[in-house]
Protein backbone atom coordinates (compact mmCIF):
# COMPACT_ATOMS: atom_id res chain seq x y z
CA UNK A 1 0.00 0.00 0.00
CA UNK A 2 2.76 2.47 1.12
CA UNK A 3 3.84 1.92 -3.16
CA UNK A 4 0.34 2.69 -4.33
CA UNK A 5 0.10 5.96 -1.90
CA UNK A 6 3.47 7.03 -2.92
CA UNK A 7 2.35 6.97 -6.40
CA UNK A 8 -1.03 8.48 -6.30
CA UNK A 9 0.56 11.46 -4.37
CA UNK A 10 3.01 12.19 -7.15
CA UNK A 11 0.82 11.76 -10.16
CA UNK A 12 -2.13 14.04 -8.29
CA UNK A 13 -0.14 16.25 -6.42
CA UNK A 14 -2.23 14.99 -3.65
CA UNK A 15 -0.95 13.98 0.00
CA UNK A 16 -3.19 11.09 0.95
CA UNK A 17 -1.87 9.23 3.72
CA UNK A 18 -2.49 5.39 4.39
CA UNK A 19 -4.55 6.33 7.26
CA UNK A 20 -7.11 7.70 4.59
CA UNK A 21 -7.47 5.10 3.13
CA UNK A 22 -7.96 2.29 5.44
CA UNK A 23 -10.84 4.89 6.49
CA UNK A 24 -12.38 4.46 3.32
CA UNK A 25 -11.71 0.65 2.95
CA UNK A 26 -13.83 0.52 6.43
CA UNK A 27 -16.65 2.33 4.94
CA UNK A 28 -15.32 6.44 6.00
CA UNK A 29 -16.77 8.57 4.14
CA UNK A 30 -14.07 10.00 1.49
CA UNK A 31 -14.34 13.57 -0.10
CA UNK A 32 -15.87 13.86 -3.75
CA UNK A 33 -12.11 15.29 -4.83
CA UNK A 34 -10.52 12.59 -3.41
CA UNK A 35 -12.76 9.71 -4.60
CA UNK A 36 -12.13 11.33 -8.20
CA UNK A 37 -8.34 11.26 -7.73
CA UNK A 38 -9.11 7.69 -7.10
CA UNK A 39 -11.40 7.01 -9.71
CA UNK A 40 -8.38 8.90 -12.67
CA UNK A 41 -6.08 6.88 -10.71
CA UNK A 42 -7.48 3.80 -11.08
CA UNK A 43 -9.12 4.21 -14.59
CA UNK A 44 -12.30 3.51 -13.58
CA UNK A 45 -15.96 5.87 -13.15
CA UNK A 46 -16.01 7.86 -10.32
CA UNK A 47 -19.86 5.94 -10.13
CA UNK A 48 -17.93 2.89 -9.40
CA UNK A 49 -15.59 4.65 -6.58
CA UNK A 50 -18.49 5.81 -4.86
CA UNK A 51 -20.47 1.90 -4.92
CA UNK A 52 -22.95 3.46 -7.69
CA UNK A 53 -24.91 1.93 -9.52
CA UNK A 54 -22.12 0.92 -12.57
CA UNK A 55 -24.44 -0.38 -15.18
CA UNK A 56 -26.52 2.83 -16.11
CA UNK A 57 -29.46 0.79 -17.65
CA UNK A 58 -29.95 -1.62 -14.70
CA UNK A 59 -32.48 -0.40 -11.86
CA UNK A 60 -31.48 -0.49 -8.55
CA UNK A 61 -34.37 -0.38 -6.21
CA UNK A 62 -33.70 1.28 -2.71
CA UNK A 63 -33.18 -0.89 -0.36
CA UNK A 64 -33.42 1.47 2.92
CA UNK A 65 -36.94 2.86 2.42
CA UNK A 66 -38.78 5.70 4.38
CA UNK A 67 -41.94 5.52 5.69
CA UNK A 68 -45.13 8.24 4.03
CA UNK A 69 -47.01 9.34 7.13
CA UNK A 70 -50.62 11.01 6.69
CA UNK A 71 -52.43 12.79 9.86
CA UNK A 72 -50.92 11.60 12.73
CA UNK A 73 -53.78 11.52 16.06
CA UNK A 74 -52.77 11.14 19.82
CA UNK A 75 -53.31 7.73 20.77
CA UNK A 76 -52.59 6.61 17.28
CA UNK A 77 -48.97 5.51 16.91
CA UNK A 78 -46.95 7.64 14.31
CA UNK A 79 -46.24 4.38 11.90
CA UNK A 80 -49.88 2.48 12.62
CA UNK A 81 -50.91 0.67 9.78
CA UNK A 82 -53.77 3.47 9.13
CA UNK A 83 -51.46 6.35 9.07
CA UNK A 84 -48.77 4.92 6.34
CA UNK A 85 -49.31 5.88 3.07
CA UNK A 86 -46.16 4.36 1.78
CA UNK A 87 -42.85 4.41 1.24
CA UNK A 88 -40.18 6.53 -0.78
CA UNK A 89 -36.40 6.28 -0.89
CA UNK A 90 -34.03 8.82 1.26
CA UNK A 91 -33.08 11.87 -0.56
CA UNK A 92 -29.57 11.13 -2.29
CA UNK A 93 -27.87 13.98 -0.88
CA UNK A 94 -28.64 13.71 2.52
CA UNK A 95 -27.30 10.94 4.87
CA UNK A 96 -30.53 9.71 6.96
CA UNK A 97 -29.38 5.92 6.87
CA UNK A 98 -28.79 5.93 10.49
CA UNK A 99 -31.12 8.61 11.43
CA UNK A 100 -35.08 8.06 12.86
CA UNK A 101 -37.05 9.81 9.70
CA UNK A 102 -40.38 9.39 8.02
CA UNK A 103 -41.90 11.86 5.55
CA UNK A 104 -44.95 13.66 6.31
CA UNK A 105 -47.39 15.09 3.98
CA UNK A 106 -48.76 18.87 4.31
CA UNK A 107 -52.22 19.38 4.65
CA UNK A 108 -53.55 22.87 4.43
CA UNK A 109 -52.54 26.00 3.72
CA UNK A 110 -50.94 27.42 7.30
CA UNK A 111 -47.22 26.99 5.73
CA UNK A 112 -47.20 28.15 1.75
CA UNK A 113 -44.85 30.13 1.93
CA UNK A 114 -42.39 27.16 2.74
CA UNK A 115 -44.48 24.02 1.54
CA UNK A 116 -46.82 24.04 -0.91
CA UNK A 117 -50.52 21.73 0.18
CA UNK A 118 -49.58 18.48 -1.03
CA UNK A 119 -45.66 18.79 -0.10
CA UNK A 120 -43.47 16.28 1.81
CA UNK A 121 -41.55 17.38 4.79
CA UNK A 122 -38.92 15.60 5.64
CA UNK A 123 -39.12 14.65 9.88
CA UNK A 124 -36.20 13.74 11.78
CA UNK A 125 -37.53 12.05 15.32
CA UNK A 126 -34.21 12.38 17.45
CA UNK A 127 -33.69 15.84 15.91
CA UNK A 128 -33.02 18.18 18.86
CA UNK A 129 -35.37 21.41 17.27
CA UNK A 130 -34.40 25.10 18.11
CA UNK A 131 -36.02 28.64 18.52
CA UNK A 132 -37.03 29.36 14.90
CA UNK A 133 -36.53 25.81 13.05
CA UNK A 134 -39.64 24.05 11.73
CA UNK A 135 -41.24 21.15 13.72
CA UNK A 136 -43.48 18.12 13.70
CA UNK A 137 -45.86 19.03 17.01
CA UNK A 138 -48.89 17.29 18.44
CA UNK A 139 -51.09 19.57 20.83
CA UNK A 140 -53.33 18.24 23.54
CA UNK A 141 -54.58 15.24 20.76
CA UNK A 142 -54.94 16.58 17.83
CA UNK A 143 -53.76 16.20 14.55
CA UNK A 144 -49.89 16.69 14.17
CA UNK A 145 -48.98 20.14 12.67
CA UNK A 146 -46.18 21.32 11.10
CA UNK A 147 -44.94 25.22 12.10
CA UNK A 148 -42.00 27.21 13.38
CA UNK A 149 -41.51 26.81 16.79
CA UNK A 150 -40.62 29.58 19.56
CA UNK A 151 -40.20 28.22 23.13
CA UNK A 152 -39.68 31.14 25.75
CA UNK A 153 -40.67 30.23 29.82
CA UNK A 154 -43.33 27.61 29.78
CA UNK A 155 -44.29 28.95 26.60
CA UNK A 156 -44.60 27.43 22.68
CA UNK A 157 -45.38 29.58 19.66
CA UNK A 158 -46.57 28.04 16.82
CA UNK A 159 -45.76 30.36 14.06
CA UNK A 160 -47.64 29.86 10.52
CA UNK A 161 -45.87 31.01 7.63
CA UNK A 162 -48.56 31.62 4.86
CA UNK A 163 -49.66 33.91 2.47
CA UNK A 164 -52.72 33.76 4.04
CA UNK A 165 -53.13 36.42 7.30
CA UNK A 166 -56.09 34.76 8.46
CA UNK A 167 -53.40 31.84 10.02
CA UNK A 168 -51.75 33.42 13.01
CA UNK A 169 -48.91 32.30 15.80
CA UNK A 170 -50.88 30.05 18.23
CA UNK A 171 -49.33 30.50 22.13
CA UNK A 172 -49.56 27.28 23.88
CA UNK A 173 -49.06 27.35 27.92
CA UNK A 174 -46.86 24.19 28.41
CA UNK A 175 -48.44 23.67 32.24
CA UNK A 176 -52.02 23.17 30.91
CA UNK A 177 -51.54 21.50 27.89
CA UNK A 178 -50.35 18.35 26.64
CA UNK A 179 -47.15 19.33 23.72
CA UNK A 180 -45.20 16.53 21.72
CA UNK A 181 -42.91 17.45 19.69
CA UNK A 182 -42.42 14.97 17.28
CA UNK A 183 -39.41 15.97 15.64
CA UNK A 184 -37.37 18.30 13.50
CA UNK A 185 -38.03 19.03 9.67
CA UNK A 186 -34.94 18.24 8.41
CA UNK A 187 -35.67 18.57 4.61
CA UNK A 188 -39.03 19.63 1.96
CA UNK A 189 -39.95 17.88 -1.68
CA UNK A 190 -42.38 19.34 -3.65
CA UNK A 191 -43.69 18.64 -7.39
CA UNK A 192 -43.83 21.25 -9.72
Amino acid sequence: MDQLVKEVNEKYNTKFSKGMISKWENGKDATVSSASTLANYFGVDLDEILGLNVDKNEVHPPSDLIPIVGTIAAGTPIFAEQNILGYAPGPPMMKVKDKDTFYLKIKGESMNREFDNGSFVLIERDAQVENGEIAAVLVNGDEATVKKVNLKDNLLTLIPLSTDDTFYPQVIDLEKNEVTVIGKVIGAFKQY
